[in-house]
């Protein structure tokens, strides 16, 4: 979350080659530039060759009016946070600070900046980092550097896409412009066949705001360029070599059963409130991105066998509502979210083994809805929860459940749950009053873990 405070979008695109031309004065010399023309430079464009002839203009007015690095520090961390930045640029950024910069200061932008071009370039940096480090607590240092893996490979994903849009962009010149129109709710759909031979791109209109994708469309269409579409929506399509560049303003995300991209950066989307997935094949996708920090209203996850090995929910400050019947496992590259609002296991099935929430940190709410569970499962919770509910077609569960989990409040069985289940381990401190138990003959219940049986308890009651 902190990092992102240093990026700075392109928010009002214009041609890099009027760009270009307007830095002449200051290529010049007959005009001195200064960190607020900087500023609308990158406002209007992360052309490289505007961006390098920017940092060199830097540079020289640097040696005259060193002071001025804490300022023009900023614009480096702007072409680098959340952009592409080529290397002849990063080569340059990085020349800029080690004459300029003080890394003996502490300050975070040039832990970020330092941290930043070690990872882009590629390069040790091990000491500049120590020495910085020295003035930062090592739990900040942590999660800087934890946003900071997450925003390179945000970056490499973009590099890859550029190249691949830049491709299809040249294969696209001379072709016919395929225009669609909108129904009344302002919903565009794309439902027959395209000749992607004869057009090279489908002009969607300005004021679109929903947009549903029944085939595949040219990589060029102007999806990034919208300026008020809310939900994306392709279904039933294959986009496995697809580039899917969304603009900031998407809200709503849905996968139909479709074949994923191979890499889909939602990094950028500020205003992103809901995704959700059903029967999606992701057998290809290597990452999906989340925006860093975010929260989500809404996250849906359903019918999925093959979750993206790169899949990092972890980077979402919080989710309000998580509705699923997956069961999600964990890899260092993939995580559940750490704060749940709501967590609804629906449909929830599994004959054998581990279903396991125990690495998210809270939830206030944790909901089983229609759960056919075998009678050996085990059901790890996570680390903290307040409310608990089996509803009523929730009537095959594991015959034994441990709820004696931190925060714990209340816990509500519906009478219809009777299958398997024939031990019960509640909290200890927890109010009776507030537990409805299932009305199960023989259940046993236990207000904390119970106590395991010792040597000689073992061989009395086999003497018995």
């Amino acid at each position: 979350m902190i990092i992102r405070d240093y990026k700075i979008s392109v928010n009002n695109p214009q041609s890099p080659l009027a760009c270009y031309n307007e830095l002449r004065p200051y290529r010049e010399g007959k005009e001195e530039i200064n960190y607020g023309i900087c500023l609308s430079f990158l406002w209007r464009t992360n052309n490289p060759k505007v961006i390098g002839c920017m940092l060199d203009i830097m540079a020289r007015q640097l040696k005259s009016f060193p002071q001025n690095y804490m300022r023009y520090r900023y614009i480096l961390l702007g072409c680098l946070i959340g952009r592409e930045c080529r290397e002849d640029n990063l080569q340059k950024i990085a020349a800029i600070q080690n004459q300029f910069g003080n890394l003996q200061n502490g300050f975070v932008p040039d832990y970020i900046l330092t941290a930043v071009l070690a990872n882009r370039l590629q390069c040790d940096k091990t000491a500049e980092l120590k020495e910085i480090s020295k003035q930062i607590p090592n739990e900040y240092i942590v999660e800087l550097q934890k946003e900071i893996n997450h925003l390179n490979k945000s970056a490499q994903i973009q590099a890859k896409q550029q190249k691949i849009l830049k491709q299809a962009e040249r294969q696209a010149e001379g072709k016919e412009v395929w225009k669609t129109s909108c129904t009344n709710d302002k919903g565009c759909e794309v439902t027959q066949e395209i000749d992607l031979e004869r057009f090279g791109s489908i002009k969607f209109p300005e004021n679109a705001e929903r947009i549903y994708i029944y085939n595949p469309i040219p990589q060029t269409s102007n999806l990034a360029e919208l300026k008020k579409i809310f939900t994306f929506w392709p279904e039933k399509v294959d986009l496995t070599n697809y580039v899917i560049k969304l603009p900031e303003c998407t809200e709503y995300i849905i996968l139909g059963e479709i074949k994923a991209p191979t890499e889909l950066d939602l990094s950028h989307l500020k205003s992103l409130k809901s995704f959700h997935a059903s029967k999606t094949d992701f057998t290809n996708t290597k990452s999906i991105v989340f925006p860093y920090g975010q929260g989500l209203d809404e996250l849906m996850l359903f019918h999925i066998e093959n979750f993206p090995n790169d899949f990092d929910l972890s980077v979402l400050s919080f989710v309000s509502r998580y509705r699923t019947d997956c069961q999600f496992k964990e890899s260092d590259n993939s995580r559940l979210p750490k704060k749940i609002g709501t967590l609804e296991l629906a449909q929830l099935t599994a004959e054998q083994g581990i279903i396991d929430f125990s690495s998210i940190e809270s939830a206030d709410y944790v909901r089983f809805e229609k759960a056919i569970l075998g009678k050996d499962v085990e059901i790890r919770f996570p680390q903290n929860v307040k409310l608990i509910t089996f509803e009523d077609n929730s009537v095959f569960l594991p015959k034994r459940l441990n709820l004696d989990i931190e925060g714990l409040e209340e816990v509500i069985f519906c009478d219809s749950i009777q299958k398997h289940l024939k031990e019960l381990i509640l909290p200890k401190n927890i109010d009776h009053k507030k537990v409805k138990l299932p009305s199960i003959p023989d259940l046993k219940v236990y207000y904390g873990e119970p106590d395991k049986p010792n040597l000689w308890q073992k061989l009395f009651s086999k003497t018995r």
